[in-house]
This record gives C-alpha cells, sequence and structure tokens, in this order.
C-alpha cells in the first residue's frame, strides 16, 4: 500500500541539494522521493540495506551506527529524513543522536521525522520488558515509543511543526505514528 506521508513535507526539501535519510531500510521512502527527482545519500546501520541503497536507487549510501555519530561533516544537509529510524535507543543516547544530527544539518535545515507512538499496540507499544519508561525490549530488540510530552522534552530548543498522530497503513496493520519537522532554534 502506497504511504504518501512525506507529500506535506516535500516544501521543506530544497531540490538541489541531497537529502539525507536516516534508517533507509528496505527504501519505501527511498523510492517515494527518488521517483519524484529528489536525490538522496541513505544511511542504514545494515550493510545489506546500505548496499540495496546504492545499487537498487543509485543512491550514494554510508553504512553506519547512529548511536555512534554520524560520520558526515558539519552543516552539511539542508534536510535530513528520519522516518521510524530514532526509535531504539534509550533517552540518554537518543539525546546525544538528536545532537549529532543538529551538528550535520544546516543551522535553517530541516529535519523530517516520524516516531512510534505510544499508542501503536500493533508494533509494541507496552509490551516486553520495561527499561526506560516508554522504553521496551521484546524479542532481543530495544524499541522506544512517544508521546506528545516525549518529543517535546526531546526536541527542546527545536521549532516543531505540523506534529501530529498518524494512522498509516504501510504495513500489515494499522501502525500510529507522530510525524512532524523540526528546525534548530
Amino acid at each position: 500500500m502506497e504511504d504518501n506521508w512525506l507529500a506535506d513535507f516535500l516544501p521543506l526539501i530544497d531540490p538541489d541539494y541531497p537529502l539525507l535519510e536516516l534508517g533507509c531500510g528496505e527504501g519505501k521512502d527511498t523510492d517515494w522521493l527518488t521517483s519524484r527527482g529528489y536525490e538522496l545519500i541513505c544511511l542504514d546501520i545494515s550493510s545489506k540495506w546500505a548496499r540495496e541503497a546504492w545499487h537498487l536507487r543509485a543512491c550514494p549510501s554510508v553504512q553506519a551506527d547512529l548511536s555512534s555519530g554520524l560520520p558526515l561533516r558539519t552543516h552539511s544537509f539542508s534536510c535530513i529524513l528520519a522516518s521510524l529510524s530514532l526509535h531504539y535507543f534509550s533517552w540518554a543516547t537518543s539525546m546525544a543522536v538528536l545532537k549529532d544530527l543538529r551538528r550535520v544539518l544546516c543551522p535553517d535545515g530541516n529535519l523530517i521525522v516520524r516516531l512510534n507512538s505510544v499508542n501503536d499496540s500493533n508494533f509494541g507499544a507496552g509490551q516486553g520488558e520495561v527499561i526506560e519508561p516508554n522504553y521496551y525490549l521484546a524479542d532481543d530488540r530495544y524499541k522506544r515509543f512517544f508521546s506528545r510530552d516525549d518529543i517535546q522534552r526531546l526536541f527542546d530548543g527545536w521549532q516543531l511543526s505540523a506534529l501530529q498522530e498518524v494512522e498509516t497503513r504501510r504495513w500489515n496493520k494499522p501502525k500510529m505514528a507522530w510525524q512532524f519537522s523540526a528546525t534548530p532554534v
């Protein structure tokens, strides 16, 4: 099923510069954006996904773990896409990742974000061993779910726009997620 969630955010993407996509995975957002003429640099922790991003989509790719810091120059992107890629970390690591994203993002750049919602029971919200509030270990995988307050606290020092909780049906069952853009202030 096609998921056009990025359509509302297209005005934030400068078509003259590549967009950094974090956690490109199987490339659904990558394909949607490249089919509309946008250039991307794909980043993923998995060498498989990073390699496929390069071969299948002709996008430069980087294999990197967000929690270890981005191997990218300061202020090198006017727009970064983080669709369901920032939910694997402890709160302290999440803060460090966001600080590094701010470093890589141009001062007036945009971070387009989609995060798991605390209401996403179909995909693990409230399930597994509680590690931190809204952060669980289930099936040997860590996963965080966000409330509106969590987002506002994590993105303190950022201007948030179009913050809304939405249902997406990209997968085989409904998923609840937050989507918004953030600009450093």
